[in-house]
């Protein structure tokens, strides 16, 4: 009975020891895992090490590789400083004492991410990457029929330490961008905010902002890009009246003003009508907008001013009408 009870706790240090156990690989048979982030100046780090020791072991899983036998899953920088002591002639860590765990390629990429991102925070490059590494991670493992405990989006946030909706923002960018803008992001050339804003564009456009911008890329310039482009589109939507700002805060009852000039110009085209001459045939989306125009033009009347012209008004809009129900075969 003793026998069995010892042989139970040896068998609980054995399972614990061997959770634990630390092998130690030659320097040679590991590589750098292939999406790793830049490690940066490690000269001091390799300092520390030579002088005080290796605080904490790699982490690496073994891989089915021509030239190398286990890949990097944590510690990268520990490493390249042990690698730059033994090119020094420091020969300590020659074989450098590591856990040995198994994992596949996608749960790879997820612990290399988590391990960067508990060191030194992310750029917004790096987190694009990131996302984008740990949408595909997810999406493997629902694929091959694995427990995803939660929403993948929920799960990203957990994962990279975001809100959801800087997440949200991220993957729009992924979603939305061309491959272009997702690479000006990934070098740290431009902005999370630069990004989204070039991406709320169509493909076309995106591409003509990038090759114009010549690398001034600022919200600015992506603003001013975006205004001429909705001018063009109001100009195109209204060939023959340039002078006419179809702009949707024209519409907004609190943010409309009439003019002398655009009075002049309504009460002329109503006189050329009068005159018999003929009338300016619109599409159905111009009858629409026109329409909208004079119904503000009510505006004043509504809010109980008086004004005089309103009936020269409601006779427009009920041509308007008229012409729309033509167009639209009522």
């Amino acid at each position: 009975m003793v026998s069995s009870i010892l042989g139970a706790f040896e068998g609980v240090k054995t399972k614990k020891k061997n959770k634990d156990d630390i092998q130690y690989i030659y320097y040679k048979d590991i590589r750098s895992a292939q999406k790793n982030r830049d490690t940066g100046d490690i000269t001091e780090l390799a300092e520390d090490i030579a002088e005080d020791g290796l605080d904490h072991n790699l982490v690496l899983r073994k891989i089915d590789d021509e030239d190398f036998i286990y890949e990097i899953v944590a510690g990268h920088r520990r490493y390249l400083a042990i690698c730059h002591n033994i090119q020094n002639g420091d020969l300590t860590y020659e074989y450098i004492p590591a856990k040995i765990k198994k994992y596949d390629d996608v749960d790879a990429i997820r612990r290399l991410h988590l391990n960067n991102i508990n060191g030194k925070p992310y750029t917004p490059g790096e987190m694009l990457i990131a996302i984008e590494d740990l949408k595909e991670v997810y999406r493997i493992k629902k694929e091959r029929g694995e427990k995803v405990p939660g929403r993948v989006q929920e799960l990203i946030a957990k994962d990279t330490g975001l809100g959801k909706t800087q997440v949200g923002n991220y993957e729009k960018v992924i979603n939305n961008a061309i491959d272009s803008v997702k690479e000006l992001v990934k070098n740290d050339k431009i902005t999370l905010n630069e990004a989204l804003k070039i991406s709320e564009m169509d493909d076309d456009n995106q591409v003509k902002f990038i090759e114009n911008a010549n690398g001034d890329i600022s919200l600015t310039t992506i603003a001013e890009y975006k205004d001429n482009l909705d001018n063009e589109i109001n100009l195109s939507s209204n060939p023959n009246d340039e002078n006419l700002n179809t702009d949707e805060s024209i519409y907004c009852d609190d943010e409309f003003n009439e003019t002398d000039d655009f009075e002049n110009e309504f009460y002329e085209s109503n006189s050329m009508k009068n005159n018999g001459e003929e009338e300016h045939k619109y599409s159905v989306q111009e009858l629409i907008i026109e329409m909208q125009i004079h119904l503000h033009l009510l505006q004043d009347k509504i809010q109980g001013v008086e004004w005089e012209k309103e009936e020269a008004v409601l006779d427009n809009i009920n041509e308007l009408i008229e012409d729309l129900k033509r167009m639209i075969k009522i």
